[in-house]
């Protein structure tokens, strides 16, 4: 099977994600054509012409034109998409589903909004981790940092470090743009560091293992920022949840309905409700290395096991390799 993947048109993480699952693809001993989908249709042309692909696969398919979906349908070269935004932009993604042959979606509350629109073809695909960038590395058990939190400061973000820096002594490194405009009233608090920018994928993985905690609150369904008017509840896992426990690291996730399906409470993952208990599960776990080490092992074995992009690949390619017969 050749697989032509299209670029979803963003950088950052889904340059990460794309080389993931390129790489993952041809482990399952697959060609797979990355094409960059600023070239043009002229140049999409040109790719098919020459690798002669039997599935074209993309993810978010916000930028895919439609002239190039027309190419495609032209060479009948089925359309699949990975939906890996999903509950944040349906107002987006629910009508660009019917352009596609086949939906995979990353969120379980998703998947029925397709089905119900009427797609005949949709998968649930959570995201997974690359143990090639995420692994854990060997550094002095003197971590430099008691908390990290990697990600945007949404709200509940922003408030948990906030209530973070109020009620406890620890040491907080925050990573993203836009912490420091709005931790303004912190910024000469030395138990603060802040990384104002994006960082990569291997100096996340890094910054998991230098830390003691890592927070996971998980993006609030409705942010005022998202596209979601049907008002969706993500239930489902993001891509930090399977990165850091790759790394062998401890983290503290926000209590999403979908943790029980994949992780043993309390022996693999621990999660809170508030945030007033995520500080008290920081203060037991900041004083009790062996149980933190022990978890943190527990997860990263079942990542390792069953949630690589190499695991997801083969799912995926699995539930589409009949798909031409099916449209046919």
């Amino acid at each position: 099977m050749n697989i032509l993947l299209i670029s979803s048109g963003f950088g950052g993480i889904y340059d990460y994600f794309e080389r993931s699952i390129k790489e993952a693809i041809e482990q399952q001993g697959y060609s797979c054509c990355l094409f960059t989908i600023y070239k043009g249709t002229e140049a999409l042309k040109g790719t098919i012409e020459e690798n002669k692909p039997d599935i074209m696969l993309t993810l978010t398919g916000f930028v895919l034109q439609e002239e190039m979906q027309q190419v495609l349908r032209e060479h009948a070269i089925p359309q699949v998409v990975w939906f890996t935004e999903d509950p944040f932009y349906m107002d987006q993604t629910l009508p660009l589903s019917q352009r596609y042959d086949h939906i995979f979606t990353i969120e379980q509350n998703a998947l029925s909004r397709y089905t119900e629109a009427g797609h005949p073809h949709v998968t649930y695909l959570p995201l997974a981790t690359n143990p090639s960038i995420f692994f854990e590395r060997e550094i002095d058990r003197q971590k430099r940092f008691d908390i990290n939190m990697v990600g945007f400061p949404y709200p509940e973000r922003l408030a948990l470090i906030a209530y973070f820096l109020e009620h406890c002594p620890y040491s907080i490194v925050v990573v993203g743009k836009k912490w420091a405009e709005l931790l303004t009233d912190w910024s000469e608090d030395p138990r603060l560091t802040i990384i104002d920018h994006w960082i990569t994928p291997t100096e996340a993985a890094a910054l998991y293992n230098e830390s003691k905690i890592s927070l996971n609150p998980h993006r609030p369904y409705d942010l005022k920022e998202n596209k979601n008017r049907m008002r969706v509840i993500n239930k489902s896992l993001n891509n930090r949840t399977w990165d850091i426990a790759a790394c062998g690291a401890f983290q503290l996730t926000s209590n999403m309905e979908e943790v029980s399906r994949f992780f043993e409470k309390d022996k693999e993952i621990v999660t809170y409700n508030s945030m007033k208990e995520c500080v008290q599960f920081v203060e037991k776990y900041c004083h009790e290395e062996d149980e933190r080490r022990t978890i943190a092992a527990h997860a990263k074995q079942k990542v390792l096991q069953a949630h690589t992009f190499s695991h997801r690949m083969s799912d995926m390619l699995e539930s589409i390799a009949s798909l031409k017969s099916h449209i046919n």
